[in-house]
């Protein structure tokens, strides 16, 4: 899932075009999905600990996405941060 994450940071905080977006986070997870299937096929790990970790990591993404979108709805109610019209994820 590092690699996903690496993905999402690079697409979202360097300013992509949509279409770039889209590539870099598909290639992000492509390389964790590879990665994956390698551990297995190397017999380095069984399939449910992959699958596991996948699982935790989706899991801890959707919490820290959540937390964020939270945090960021927060700081528009009360003027501290910029407006929807102004927000960088929205081109």
């Amino acid at each position: 899932m590092v690699y996903t994450y690496i993905a999402f940071v690079v697409a979202f905080g360097a300013m992509l075009p949509i279409t770039r977006r889209t590539a870099v986070i598909a290639s992000g997870i492509a390389l964790t999905v590879l990665v994956g299937i390698s551990r297995v096929y190397l017999h380095a790990h069984y399939a449910s600990d992959v699958l596991g970790g996948w699982a935790l990591g989706v899991a801890v993404f959707s919490i820290l996405s959540a937390t964020a979108l939270v945090i960021a709805q927060v700081r528009r109610s009360r003027g501290e941060g910029p407006g929807p019209e102004s927000s960088r994820f929205c081109r």
